[in-house]
């Protein structure tokens, strides 16, 4: 079975959509937290991998794209937690009429 052209037994890691919260200290300050939207099964796509040497340090960015079932609640802001990396969302897109959503994350200070 496909979803535009996408074979179903390809959808086969685990992520967790998360949204940005932000609630308050007791002094009134605003804290930014981060809450489960979903857990699901993705599609998931490494575009690319780069290391860069910068203030002594070594920091390496990764970008990825996560196909998954069509969702209303994902928008750019928020996160994907995979494989023990967490990625910025940078672009959701529509694939099909609802069938699929494609969203493309990018994953900071990689060890």
């Amino acid at each position: 079975m496909t979803l535009q052209g996408t074979r179903i037994g390809a959808v086969d890691r685990r992520i967790t959509l998360q949204m940005s919260t932000s609630t308050q200290n007791a002094s009134g300050e605003p804290v930014e937290s981060w809450s489960d939207i979903a857990t699901v099964w993705a599609q998931v796509t490494v575009q690319s991998v780069t290391e860069q040497h910068e203030d002594g340090q070594d920091h390496a960015t990764a970008q990825a794209d996560f196909l998954v079932r069509w969702r209303s609640d994902v928008n750019a802001g928020d996160r994907v937690l995979h494989a023990g990396r967490v990625y910025d969302i940078s672009g959701v897109n529509e694939v099909g009429r609802q069938e699929m959503l494609s969203i493309s994350g990018v994953a900071r200070a990689l060890s």
